[in-house]
């Protein structure tokens, strides 16, 4: 195949050298009433987690007020080995709860 570097609308999505089909609104569309969606177990989990932490109130937007204004002004100073001590204990205790 040879690659000029012109593209010619009518030829873009051939596969065939025919046309290009046509695609109607809703085609491919699943009949109504009859299907359903099922979220895995983690994505279930994960937004019981969300409902609870808004509605728990764990959120702290003047925590997050405060450390925008930080980065904002260059004043927020990261700690690479804090960092890396927690992400090491949060796999650990991830892998102790598989265990």
């Amino acid at each position: 195949m040879k690659i000029n570097g012109s593209s010619d609308p009518a030829r873009v999505g051939q596969a065939g050298g025919g046309p290009a089909p046509q695609r109607t609104p809703g085609a491919g569309a699943a009949p109504a009433g009859g299907d359903r969606v099922r979220l895995s177990d983690l994505a279930s989990r994960l937004a019981e987690l969300e409902t609870r932490l808004t509605a728990s109130g764990e959120f702290d937007q003047p925590r997050v007020e405060r450390i925008k204004a930080a980065i904002a002004n260059g004043e927020y100073r990261i700690n690479p080995e804090v960092i890396a001590d927690r992400l090491v204990e949060s796999v650990r205790r991830l892998l102790a709860g598989k265990a």
